[in-house]
């Protein structure tokens, strides 16, 4: 990874990322098939916390009346993803924990109600979910997400990013097995 790799400090540093990235999530009252992205990211951690987060607009430390955690590492060290809301706390869940911290990429991708997680080059898991709008607008954050009620394994509030993210990437197409 390179020197320059952003560090968090598990307190309140994040990143907004510009919506027009996600920008064919679906709006309020709608869901999709169409909608495709991915999002790719070097992490090294040592605890449990978010990486990527979605809200209604809310920015910490308000609480926001939507959002998902969309990857985080749980408090048992597992990566956990839902690129974005499909109606619940639908998750892909690694089997294995990456909270180790040693660099590992994570690259998340949504196609065709298809979901895919690869974890350091190969498949973690996948879902079959529709992606459903809860507003008319998001905001997306880098190193924070609020984890309250239906997510579970976290810390039931904004949980900061402690650790070094690098090599960031988004995209408005599922990548491939291949591009991963």
């Amino acid at each position: 990874m390179s020197n320059g790799a952003p560090s968090f400090n598990g307190t309140s540093s994040y990143l907004q990322i510009p919506s027009d990235d996600f920008s064919t999530y679906p709006i309020s009252g709608s869901t999709t098939t169409a909608f495709s992205a991915s999002f790719g990211v070097w992490f090294k951690i040592s605890s449990a916390r978010v990486i990527l987060g979605q809200t209604d607009g809310g920015e910490p430390p308000s609480d926001p009346g939507g959002y998902v955690p969309a990857l985080y590492v749980d408090t048992e060290g597992n990566l956990r993803a839902s690129l974005f809301y499909h109606g619940g706390a639908d998750q892909i869940i690694t089997a294995s924990a990456y909270n180790d911290n040693n660099w590992h990429l994570a690259v998340d991708t949504f196609a065709n109600e298809t979901e895919t997680l690869y974890v350091d080059g190969l498949i973690a898991n996948s879902q079959q979910v529709e992606e459903i709008g809860y507003k008319s607008s998001y905001t997306c954050f880098l190193g924070t997400g609020h984890t309250t009620s239906d997510w579970p394994a976290a810390n039931g509030a904004w949980f900061y990013f402690d650790g070094a993210l690098d090599e960031i990437n988004v995209s408005n197409v599922a990548r491939s097995s291949d591009w991963v």
